[in-house]
C-alpha cells in the first residue's frame, strides 16, 4: 500500500531517479522483508519484487538494486552486479563480500561489525505508526510481546499477551500495538548466553523499541545495544527477566513514571517515522547515481 505522507517531502527530486531503483526482497513473509522491502520501497515511490530467485524475473531498465535478503546466490549476484549498482541491507550474519557495492545496517553495531566490507551507511528502522498519532491514555492492560516465537520469555511470572509477528499482517500488527498500554522487549533467558545470540543482539535493529516509540508505549526491555543507542530515555531496562514484575507493577502504580516515558517516546517518534526515514533512503540512492 502506498504511503502519500511522503511524496510532497520527495516531490523536489526527479521522479527519473526513482525509475531506476529496484527494491529486491526474499520471503515476503518475513516481517524485516515487509519493512526494509515493502514499506520503504512504497514510501519513495520505488518497484519492489520478493520471493524470486532468478535475474530474470528482475525488470529491465533497474540500474539500483537494494537487497533485503534476496534469495539469489553468488552466481545471480554476479548478474545483478553487471546490470548496475547493489546495496545489500544486511540483517543476519549471513554478508556476501563479492559484487556487493554498498552495505546498509540499522544499528551502530551493525556497522562496527560489517564496516570493514566495503562502504557502509546506518538507516535506522522505521516504526510502523503511519498516522503518527500516538496511542491515548487509557487503564494500563496486561503487558504485551511481539516477536518471533524462538525468543519468547518463558521464565516471566505474570500473565502477559503474546503475538508471533510471522503470523501477522501489518495490518493486524498495527492493531495490536494500538491497542498496548504496555510492551515487553525481552528475550528468553536461555538463549542470552549463547554465541549465535550475542551476535544476533550486536546487530538488531531493535525494532521493538522504535514500535513502542511510535505508539508511545512505556516498555520494559533487555540491555541490548540498538536500545540504548535509539531511546533509553524510552523505556525501563533490566538485568534480567526476574526483574519484570516489580517495574510492571510501578507501570501500572506510578502515574509520573508511565507519564513521562511516554512522553519522551512522543519527543523521539519523529526520528523513526515512515518519512523521516524514507527520505534517508532517498538521500543515498541519490548520492549515487
Amino acid at each position: 500500500m502506498k504511503r502519500p505522507l511522503t511524496q510532497r517531502i520527495f516531490q523536489k527530486f526527479n521522479s527519473s531517479i526513482l525509475e531506476k531503483v529496484l527494491f529486491i526482497g526474499g520471503r515476503s513473509r518475513f516481517p524485516s522483508v515487509r519493512v526494509r522491502c515493502l514499506e520503504v520501497a512504497e514510501a519513495i515511490g520505488c518497484d519492489h519484487v520478493t520471493d524470486i530467485n532468478s535475474i530474470d524475473d528482475i525488470p529491465a531498465g533497474k540500474e539500483i538494486f537494494i537487497c533485503v535478503k534476496p534469495l539469489f546466490d553468488s552466481e545471480a549476484l554476479e548478474k545483478l552486479h553487471q546490470r548496475g549498482i547493489v546495496i545489500w541491507d544486511i540483517h543476519d550474519n549471513y554478508c556476501p563480500r563479492n559484487f556487493i557495492d554498498y552495505y546498509l545496517v540499522s544499528s551502530k553495531g551493525g556497522y562496527e561489525k560489517f564496516h570493514s566490507y566495503g562502504k557502509t551507511y546506518i538507516i535506522p528502522h522505521h516504526h510502523c505508526n503511519f498516522s503518527g498519532f500516538p496511542n491515548p491514555k487509557r487503564v494500563r492492560g496486561k503487558p504485551v510481546w511481539m516477536g518471533s516465537p524462538e525468543w519468547i520469555p518463558q521464565d516471566l511470572n505474570f500473565p502477559i499477551e503474546i503475538y508471533n509477528s510471522k503470523e501477522l499482517t501489518t495490518e493486524e500488527i498495527v492493531q495490536v500495538y494500538q491497542n498496548s498500554t504496555i510492551l515487553l522487549n525481552l528475550r528468553a533467558s536461555f538463549s542470552v548466553t549463547s554465541e549465535s545470540v550475542s551476535e544476533h543482539v550486536r546487530i538488531n535493529p531493535g525494532l521493538k523499541l522504535i514500535n513502542s516509540i511510535g505508539f508511545a508505549v512505556p516498555s520494559i526491555s533487555n540491555r541490548e545495544p540498538a536500545y540504548w543507542e535509539i531511546g533509553p530515555e524510552c523505556t525501563i531496562f533490566v538485568e534480567d527477566n526476574n526483574d519484570c514484575q516489580k517495574w510492571l507493577e510501578r507501570l501500572h502504580e506510578d502515574n509520573d513514571l508511565y507519564d513521562r516515558l511516554r512522553n519522551n517516546c512522543i519527543f523521539k517518534a519523529p526520528d523513526y517515522s515512515i518519512s523521516n526515514i524514507a527520505k534517508q533512503y532517498l538521500e543515498l540512492i541519490v548520492s549515487k547515481i
